[in-house]
């Protein structure tokens, strides 16, 4: 039985250091159909990879975050998706648990319960979201 497509989407502009960072969370993902969808508006034009999985939209520079996660939203092909911040750690896992669940007919899934790590002073902080689902480890079905 083939999976259904997954969208990562992600947002950005001026981060190209956060790139490599951001293939390495969605290529280790074990989920077998998914593609990568950025959307930047960037002042200066990167060099993307060249792989078919991943597509990239150019947005105008000092683009709203609301206006680049609808062109986003937009360009998802996906009946699954999921944010990919581009500063963020994914669990290798991710979209296969998120899979299991939104299969399961629900519109959201996701964890309550996170970290917050600060590279630069080796502190950590947990977060707790009570009841509500954090934003970025969510996923949605496409009706939702």
């Amino acid at each position: 039985m083939r999976s259904p497509l997954f969208s990562c989407l992600c947002i950005t502009e001026d981060r190209e250091a956060f790139l490599p960072w951001l293939i390495w969370n969605f290529d280790k993902q074990r989920y077998p159909s998914k593609e990568l969808v950025i959307v930047e508006s960037s002042e200066s034009s990167w060099d993307w990879p060249d792989d078919s999985r991943i597509r990239v939209v150019r947005c105008p520079y000092r683009s709203s975050v609301a206006k680049k996660r609808n062109f986003a939203l937009s360009a998802a092909r996906g009946e699954y998706i999921s944010w990919f911040d581009d500063d963020d750690w994914q669990h290798p896992d991710k979209l296969s648990w998120l899979a299991q669940m939104l299969g399961h007919g629900h519109a959201v899934a996701g964890s309550t319960e996170s970290w917050f790590l600060d590279l630069r002073t080796l502190r950590c902080r947990r977060y707790r979201g009570g009841t509500r689902v954090i934003f970025n480890s969510a996923g949605f079905g496409r009706s939702a």
